[in-house]
């Protein structure tokens, strides 16, 4: 409660508390200038967390080239494997005839002039048929 006494001076005249224009009219634009400011703080914030989790270079893409990779990696291997297996098969045949010999007697069922071949077949395998 304020007293009619407090709000006059001595002379009779009314005090109206100490508010000059400036002080208010500076208030706004502080006001206005943080708003400002912290809206595009936080368009900044959300825009870098949508590129962190969706975006180019996003988690999601990292793991998912990850995946690629590791996969990659195990067909790589395997052909590694079976490209080895090629290159001694090759220095084989070219280095000597036993390969190509086995090859012909194998796939071919080729015998040398010399050989006579001789096919056994199983009385029990031939009542299975």
């Amino acid at each position: 409660m304020t007293h009619a006494a407090d709000d006059k001076t001595s002379d009779g005249a009314e005090v109206s508390p100490p508010t000059s224009g400036a002080t208010q009219a500076s208030a706004a634009p502080i006001l206005t200038w943080t708003r400002l400011v912290f809206w595009s703080l936080l368009i900044a914030f959300v825009l870098l967390q949508y590129r962190l989790w969706v975006g180019e270079g996003s988690f999601a893409e990292v793991w998912r080239l990850q995946t690629e990779i590791e996969k990659q990696e195990q067909e790589n291997y395997v052909l590694g494997e079976r490209n080895r297996r090629l290159t001694a098969e090759v220095k084989d045949l070219q280095e000597g005839s036993a390969a190509v010999e086995e090859r012909a007697r194998k796939q071919l069922g080729m015998i040398k002039s010399d050989e006579m071949l001789f096919i056994v077949r199983d009385s029990n395998s031939q009542g299975k048929k």
